[in-house]
């Protein structure tokens, strides 16, 4: 199989879970936001009859809502789930498909990457489905809502006005490097501490806990620089960090292709 064949395989073992996932965050959004831009109107409204002032409010002041973020919440998690699912479940069960997968011809990394590449498409189709519903949340919103109390705004003052959808979606190239570049370094790890325990067993356990205790401590070298030996210039903060994610990315990479290729027992 080719490593495209793979990702297509990888992605089509979880589509329908996902599709799920996918339309129920519509359907709730678009209740949320219809049913919040209601209410808000009736109560803007009634402040107007009675004489009372009332401030205008954004599309964020519809969204920023426990409902809205569950769905968004519920997909993460089961993205979360799935890092684990996906090595696995192909050990368990009355055929294990590790077999027919790990003594395919051909470099065993194509798996290795294939599994990575479907988790970063599904994430990146959950954040464009996400973009793509704000035009309708506006258009809902402004329908609903009187224009004298709307307060004006566009897609980056929706997401800059929200923390947690300002994670999802980093409308600063900067900063979606660093998130996004973050969760793949943490996916990568685990996919690592995973291969260690599926290879070495108890013994391998242990391993995997002891590299992700020293990832951690690459990720907090730089503040523990900054604060035990040298206050750092944020430059240098910067650096230091940049060095310490490339080690983990690179010493996860290596460490997954030997084990996978030459400990991993199917």
């Amino acid at each position: 199989m080719t490593f495209l064949k793979l990702v297509d395989f990888e992605m089509k073992r979880i589509w329908k879970l996902f599709a799920s996932l996918l339309g129920l965050m519509m359907i709730v959004q678009l209740l949320v936001v219809t049913i919040s831009s209601f209410s808000h109107a009736h109560s803007w409204k009634e402040a107007v009859r009675k004489g009372y002032s009332i401030d205008r409010i954004g599309l964020e002041g519809v969204t920023q809502s426990l409902f809205f973020y569950f769905p968004i919440a519920l997909i993460i998690v089961s993205l979360l789930i799935y890092v684990f699912l996906t090595w696995y479940r192909e050990w368990f069960g009355k055929n294990t498909f590790a077999y027919q997968l790990l003594l395919l011809p051909g470099n065993r990394m194509n798996i290795y990457f294939a599994k990575l590449v479907s988790i970063l498409l599904y994430i990146f189709c959950s954040v464009v489905v996400q973009m793509a519903l704000y035009p309708v949340f506006k258009g809902i919103f402004s329908m609903i809502m009187p224009a004298a109390g709307t307060m004006p705004g566009n897609f980056r003052s929706w997401i800059g006005s929200d923390p947690l959808l300002y994670i999802l979606i980093p409308v600063n190239g900067s900063t979606f490097l660093f998130y996004y570049g973050v969760g793949i370094t943490s996916v990568l790890v685990l996919f690592c501490m995973i291969l260690l325990e599926r290879s070495y067993g108890i013994a391998g356990i242990a391993a995997a806990v002891l590299y992700g205790f020293v990832c951690l401590l690459f990720v907090l070298l730089p503040t523990l620089i900054n604060n035990m030996i040298i206050p750092l210039y944020a430059k240098e903060y910067a650096v230091i960090f940049s060095i310490s994610w490339a080690l983990i990315v690179l010493s996860a990479i290596a460490l997954s292709a030997y084990v996978i290729n030459k400990k991993i027992a199917v």
